[in-house]
């Protein structure tokens, strides 16, 4: 390497962050217009084969084991992928995660039901990038994906998050996506939904004076029997269901099947519901009465 023939260096020319093959003992300074040159040896030179595309076609851009990766100026703005800059024309674009949306709201869900909610992850690099870790945190949400797993270069893949309540409230939650993408490896996305019990509705538009309620079972929690309550307004509202589901979703029992009767009392109607065999746990007892619909919680202790 010839530097300082004719090309406007002055007196010194300065080499660092560069790919000089043979390194210092291959430059030579030539005078320029009778002054000596002076060669200034920097910081970050490397010697070795910057191992571009095809340099035989006089294409110089980097592949993905190139030692010029990341060795640039560390002084220099980052490359486009948001990394330390490479040495050479050509930035190499690294394994770079991009996600959709930013963040997953619920709204609101009555206790028993669920909604889910689906994220995209995109590798827009040009290596295969690696989710490390997925940390859900929250009450009542659940993911669908496990890690570790790869995402190929101008790959995707989704994952769904469900949210569950089982109780009344705000429940804020997060999502952190950990990946070995070199300059964002954590990104979290914030989950929002609300939970309610649905105990009281207002009256169906065809009866303005009924009053729709179920009321918690007594006793409860309970051992083997509890006893549930509930009115329904006006004669005739009809079809008529009281069932228990689990938290999972699945019905446990049906009390009341559409069957059973068209027209109950339009005060107050028990049932008793028998759990002996069941295991202990949370269940969900649901009331439906033509649009009206009316969720309570029971506790089954053994």
């Amino acid at each position: 390497m010839v530097l300082g023939a004719g090309e406007a260096y002055g007196d010194s020319v300065a080499v660092l962050y560069s790919d000089v093959q043979d390194g210092v003992d291959n430059v030579l300074v030539a005078a320029d217009h009778g002054q000596l040159n002076i060669l200034r040896w920097g910081d970050g030179n490397i010697d070795a084969d910057p191992l571009f595309l095809d340099p035989n076609n006089r294409d110089y851009r980097l592949t993905e084991n190139s030692p010029c990766i990341d060795a640039g100026d560390p002084d220099s703005p980052p490359d486009p992928d948001g990394t330390r800059a490479d040495m050479g024309a050509f930035y190499f674009h690294q394994r770079d995660i991009d996600f959709t949306p930013d963040s997953l709201a619920f709204d609101t869900l009555f206790a028993g039901e669920s909604r889910s909610l689906t994220v995209a992850l995109a590798n827009i690099g040009r290596t295969t990038l690696t989710i490390r870790e997925l940390r859900l945190e929250g009450f009542y949400y659940s993911r669908d994906v496990n890690a570790p797993f790869e995402i190929a270069p101008d790959s995707s893949r989704e994952l769904t998050v469900t949210f569950a309540p089982e109780e009344s409230g705000a429940f804020a939650g997060s999502l952190a996506i950990i990946s070995d993408d070199p300059d964002e490896d954590t990104l979290v996305i914030p989950l929002s939904g609300f939970g309610k019990w649905f105990e009281v509705s207002a009256p169906s538009d065809n009866l303005p004076t009924a009053i729709f309620k179920l009321h918690s079972p007594s006793p409860n929690p309970f051992n083997s029997t509890t006893t549930i309550r509930f009115s329904v307004g006006a004669q005739g509202l009809a079809p008529l269901r009281l069932a228990v589901y689990g938290l999972d979703g699945k019905l446990v029992s049906d009390l009341l099947p559409h069957s059973r009767f068209q027209t109950p009392n339009s005060k107050f109607n028990t049932v008793v519901w028998n759990a002996e065999g069941l295991p202990a746990g949370v269940y969900l007892i649901r009331l439906e009465a033509g649009r009206e619909v009316g969720i309570a919680k029971a506790v089954l202790m053994k």
